[in-house]
Formats: structure tokens, sequence, C-alpha cells
């Protein structure tokens, strides 16, 4: 066989090898499960709303406390878990209606409830922010910060807690895990994992 022949079968057989490479290319499954099912980060949750209530400040040690704690979270998924997270709440006083009234009507197949405690040096750190929610690899993340007061403000020197909740719906299933960010009145800050499995006393 002549030496131009065999560079033309070659040829043809190189062209037909590629046609076949680029039918199963587009034809057989991908990255993914047998059936050609890719993960994507489009099936994962985002948030798509959520909103914020603080909570009235006290001087009542939580049980969370051994006095070297910066924060405590607690991620909540259903009513009676919602109900078991506030109970510590007066219910004599107004805030507990504020609370019920912020998370009426929440969806717990789409939504959660995240409840986060930080401490502060004096009666002036009365408020917790939580802000920065957002979705990380399928965690629920944000951050919570104890406000500042004025420094020309006359402030009672007791230790004081304060809270707040946050109230998030999500696309695609909800997070079952949290990571907060939290910064006490100390200016300390810690990072405070919660999942929906952890024991409320």
């Amino acid at each position: 066989m002549s030496s131009d022949r065999r560079t033309l079968l070659r040829r043809t057989a190189l062209g037909i090898t590629a046609v076949l490479a680029g039918c199963l290319d587009r034809n057989g499954p991908s990255d993914g499960d047998e059936d050609g099912n890719v993960d994507s980060d489009d099936k994962r949750p985002t948030v798509e709303s959520s909103d914020t209530l603080s909570l009235a400040s006290n001087t009542s040690r939580p049980w969370w406390d051994d006095g070297n704690e910066v924060g405590h979270a607690v991620l909540i998924d259903g009513d009676e878990r919602q109900r078991a997270a506030f109970e510590w709440l007066d219910p004599s006083e107004p805030q507990r209606e504020r609370v019920g009234t912020f998370l009426s009507g929440i969806d717990y197949a789409t939504e959660r409830a995240l409840l986060v405690e930080s401490v502060g040096p004096n009666a002036c750190y009365d408020r917790l922010e939580i802000d920065s929610i957002r979705v990380e690899d399928g965690t629920l993340r944000a951050d919570a910060t104890v406000s500042k007061p004025d420094a020309s403000m006359g402030c009672a020197e007791v230790i004081t807690f304060s809270s707040a909740v946050a109230r998030i719906a999500f696309e695609g299933t909800p997070p079952d895990t949290t990571t907060v960010e939290v910064t006490n009145g100390w200016e300390e800050t810690t990072t405070v994992r919660a999942d929906i499995d952890d024991p409320i006393p």
C-alpha cells in the first residue's frame, strides 16, 4: 500500500473517531447521576427574603451563658421548636405578642426562623442586630452585632443580654444548619453554629 493511501486512511479514521466522540458528548450522561441529572448551583437554596425583629433586653443570665460565651443561636424549623425557643419570654410582656405577630403564618416548608442572643457590659448595650443573611455551601449564614450606645448616655453598670429573631424565606429547600458571626458588647467576635436538632432546655 502506498504511503499516500495509508495517510488518507489514517485521516479518515481520525475524522470518524472525532465525530463519534462529539455524539457521545452531546447524547451521553454528563457529570451527575446515572440519568444525566447534573448537580447545579441553581438547585441550592437561596434567600428569597428576610426580616428581623429586635427583642427587649434583660439582665437575667440565660442558660447558655457561663460567663465566657459571646453569643448563642437557635435555628427553628417547626412550631414545636418555635414554642420551646421563646419559652423564656414572660407571657405578660408585650414582646411575646410581638414575636407571635412577627412569626405569624410562617411556613417552615419554605422558611426558617433564627434566634440570636448576645451580651454587653452595661444596660445601654440593649440591642442586637442581625444582618448579612445569606446561604453559603448549603448553610444559612448571618452576622449579629450588639449595637454600641451613644457615649454621652448614662448607663447602668449591669451585664445586659440582648436578642433578635430573623424570619427568612428561601427558594429551594431551607437549610438545616446555620453559622452566625456574633460580636458582643466588648467587641469580641466568635462563630456560633447551630442546627435544627440542637436541644433547647
